[in-house]
């Protein structure tokens, strides 16, 4: 994002007039600003709740008789450039996307904890195997994603090991077919493809068949393997039908908090809904509130345009047929070189937002097979952001 677009107004603090006049023009609203020397340059990015007091407060000279570490900002502050914002959401991204633009070489000093886990296989390979990373390669590898941390994404991985017997040691599974088995395989946790056991072919199989349940929706799987489960107990194949049971109870794991936004990279599509400005509306004496969706994708995020609370399902149509058009375009994009920082960034908000015990924010996040039926999608909209009385 170019620097010209981070900012919507500017506030000249070299004018006439003290401090208080000055910032008085600022709005005791959400935002995020800057702080701009007399040389054009940037000194200090902030954000907050009420942009009026933290730039006054900021600005303000400490008291002299007090010790302080902080650098008086006022006699080197020229401008103050900023951007009010409607939401938590939109204040937390417009202040990464200027971090991004503004402060490049320094960017790991604001962000020193920023980081996403992914799950990944390459099914070209001889002996494909899979593994946790924290980064996106450009290669033809599957990958599987975002995880919160290191630790989510290997149970997340144990969990689809033990469901289709996967080999759990990449550095055993370089050496098939002639390794010396672990004691996964010696108990039958594992087809032993390392040893020989098993064919290449075999495995390869079963690779697909893994890459296969990670790629559709998990529920479907699930009932699929119901129907099984309950066709070999008709048949009363009680042992094949505790097998199924057993993998059933083991995948159900998945739908913990810890994998809610677990999906494959190449569908990594979230729609993000937050609250917009109010707007006046010819024929209605107060300001109406508005709703503005963004799409998350694999490494960008585009807002859309706002539409009004009270015409939701047309809002709704309007942005069914937006979002078409959008990823058709993106469609044939390469999505191998992912803009990483904002991948990581995504992960971390959205992961906060489940976690959190306190409402955190008050929007309403989807994942893609989630809004596909435009009524729900409206009534959901309306159950989010309809004032409580």
């Amino acid at each position: 994002m170019a620097e010209k677009e981070l900012f919507t107004h500017e506030l000249d603090l070299t004018a006439d007039g003290s401090l208080a006049e000055s910032v008085r023009a600022l709005p005791a609203a959400a935002g995020v600003c800057l702080f701009v020397s007399r040389e054009n340059q940037p000194i200090l990015l902030l954000y907050g709740a009420d942009l009026r007091s933290l730039v006054r407060n900021r600005l303000e000279e400490d008291d002299p008789q007090q010790k302080s570490r902080r650098i008086p900002l006022r006699p080197i502050t020229a401008k103050i450039r900023y951007r009010r914002t409607w939401s938590h959401f939109e204040t937390e991204l417009l202040y990464f996307q200027a971090v991004q633009t503004l402060f490049p070489v320094r960017f790991h000093e604001f962000f020193p904890t920023l980081d996403a886990w992914f799950i990944r296989v390459n099914p070209s390979a001889d002996y494909p195997g899979f593994e946790r990373v924290n980064h996106i390669g450009n290669d033809s590898a599957s990958y599987w994603g975002p995880f919160s941390n290191r630790k989510s994404a290997g149970c997340f991985l144990e969990i689809v090991q033990d469901l289709f017997d996967l080999c759990r040691h990449p550095e055993i599974l370089v050496q098939a077919p002639i390794a010396n088995s672990c004691a996964y395989a010696q108990i039958g946790r594992c087809g032993g493809v390392c040893n020989g056991t098993i064919s290449r072919e075999k495995y390869q199989q079963v690779v697909r068949q893994a890459i296969e349940f990670l790629n559709q929706p998990l529920e479907s799987k699930l009932e699929e393997w119901k129907s099984q489960m309950k066709q070999w107990a008709l048949d009363r194949n009680y042992e094949l039908a505790q097998e199924v049971k057993l993998k059933i109870e083991r995948a159900e794991n998945l739908r913990a908090p810890a994998y809610r936004w677990v999906m494959p990279i190449h569908n990594f599509y979230i729609l993000c809904f937050q609250t917009g400005p109010k707007l006046k509306v010819e024929g209605q004496r107060q300001l109406q509130p508005t709703v503005t969706p963004f799409l998350i994708g694999p490494g960008w995020i585009r807002q859309i345009e706002p539409f009004l609370l009270p015409d939701v399902r047309q809002g709704v149509k309007t942005l069914e047929d937006h979002l078409h058009f959008m990823l058709l375009q993106r469609a044939d994009q390469d999505i191998s070189k992912p803009d990483w920082p904002l991948m990581a960034w995504v992960s971390r908000f959205l992961y906060r937002h489940s976690y959190s015990k306190r409402q955190y924010d008050n929007g309403l996040y989807l994942r893609a097979d989630e809004f596909r039926e435009p009524d729900r999608l409206a009534e959901k909209i309306l159950a989010c952001f309809t004032p409580k009385n």
